[in-house]
């Protein structure tokens, strides 16, 4: 009894580590085959990241598409460059014809003035009149819409000559001449660089381009002296820091006079 006893128990524990052995062999088996599913799907995951980032971050919400808001960008941005096409070799993706067709010098006229005024309130309307959930817009989106209702209530950001009904026009530089006319230099050096006159055609389009420049500066004394008339005008002070700036805009022109260069 006791020889058949002990048998019975060897046989039951060598049952015992058998079945030990395949659950421990098949617990491998399933934690090896985890860690690769693991891995092929961090892989995976990680791969369709690497891509969705970039355009979830830089794509419009559905929010700015069915308002309109971006279609209003966009029309904010070419209205800008038609009502100052001396900005337009700034423009993006602009061609060089381009450029040389809708180039023009700066215009103090009132009329001109008028008209950009005019068209920044007109597109501040319709702006207000779009109906745009600003809480499903992107943080980007969201700042874009307040600095494009700031930049259209400042006449596209340059208040300083271009407020028309505040007659601002009529007062002249300023200290730091953050006016239009302080930049007209710069204007001039596009011209030189741009329009290289190589037939009769260009050469008389050059010299129009030109003659600009002159009207500009012509129209620009005009505004001051109906400033004055009108009463129009800074202190004394202020005139002669206006007056002080301008000459360090365009020493040239100071010194020399209709030799000078801008």
């Amino acid at each position: 009894m006791t020889t058949f006893g002990g048998r019975s128990l060897g046989r039951r524990a060598t049952l015992v580590v058998v079945i030990g052995v395949f659950l421990a062999l098949a617990g491998l088996a399933c934690l090896i085959a985890g860690i690769v599913f693991l891995r092929k799907s961090s892989t995976k995951i990680n791969t369709e990241n690497q891509y969705k980032p970039a355009v979830d971050i830089c794509s419009y919400s559905l929010q700015a598409k069915s308002s309109g808001f971006v279609e209003f960008l966009t029309k904010v941005k070419n209205t800008y460059y038609d009502v100052k096409p001396f900005a337009i070799a700034k423009k993006q993706g602009v061609t060089l014809q381009e450029v040389k067709t809708k180039f023009a010098v700066y215009d103090p006229s009132p009329t001109n003035l008028k008209y950009v005024n005019d068209k920044a309130v007109q597109l501040l309307d319709e702006l207000n009149k779009l109906t745009i959930e600003v809480k499903y817009l992107k943080p980007r989106e969201k700042k874009a819409l307040s600095q494009v209702k700031h930049f259209l209530q400042h006449v596209f950001g340059r208040p300083y000559d271009a407020f028309y009904y505040g007659g601002t026009y009529l007062l002249g530089p300023n200290l730091f001449c953050w006016q239009e006319i302080c930049n007209v230099g710069a204007q001039v050096a596009i011209v030189g660089k741009l329009f290289k006159p190589k037939t009769t055609s260009e050469l008389e389009t050059f010299r129009d381009k030109l003659k600009m420049f002159n009207e500009t500066f012509t129209q620009y004394q005009e505004n001051l002296k109906y400033g004055v008339k009108a009463g129009m005008v800074r202190s004394v002070n202020e005139c002669d820091a206006g007056y002080k700036s301008f000459v360090r805009h365009y020493p040239q022109v100071s010194r020399n006079g209709s030799n000078g260069r801008c």
